[in-house]
């Protein structure tokens, strides 16, 4: 049997996703879905699409793409000195990060966030997430663990709605 995260063990017919880069030695009969790491891929027309793998949208101009965000909380996100140039915001495959603090901080141009495909199971921070957006529409999300959302949609002025959040938040200071 292959130990896996958390003392698990593999069992016979389960598919398991596995980071790329890792390796399992011995037969095992298993079936394995190699997942690709997340990407963050911000293009010059001021797309920015979460994605798995790296691979560059059809029509779009790459201007930096981001990996690594998914398993670390940051106090500001890797794509910071590129956030005025964030216009619409992808989660086009499934991304399961732990915090999405300071992820658009100050992000002045955002219109548009299409949250679909980000898995909120783990996440439990959100302060500072949406701070400053003040063109940025829409319903604000949370998700059922948060615990922090302070200051996560403060000055977002073109909001249409609340977030309907768990039991667990326990700071909301000037979130909104």
């Amino acid at each position: 049997a292959y130990n896996i995260t958390g003392g698990k063990s593999m069992v016979s017919g389960t598919v398991y996703n596995i980071k790329k880069g890792r390796t399992l030695v011995g037969g095992t009969g298993y079936d394995i879905n190699f997942m690709e790491d997340a990407y963050a891929m911000l293009y010059s027309s001021g797309n920015f699409v979460f994605q798995r793998g790296d691979r560059v949208a059809d029509g779009e101009t790459l201007v930096n793409s981001y990996t690594g965000f998914e398993d670390r909380s940051y106090a500001y996100p890797l794509w910071r000195y590129e956030i005025n140039n964030i216009i619409n915001v992808t989660f086009i495959d499934e991304i399961s990060p732990i915090s999405l603090a300071y992820w658009f901080d100050n992000a002045i141009n955002i219109k548009n966030i299409d949250y679909t495909n980000l898995n909120f199971n783990n996440i439990t921070r959100m302060d500072y997430t949406h701070n400053n957006c003040r063109n940025l529409t829409g319903s604000p999300v949370c998700g059922d663990k948060v615990i922090n959302m302070a200051n996560a949609y403060r000055n977002c002025r073109n909001l249409t709605g609340s977030p309907v959040c768990g039991e667990n938040v326990t700071s909301m200071f000037y979130t909104y």
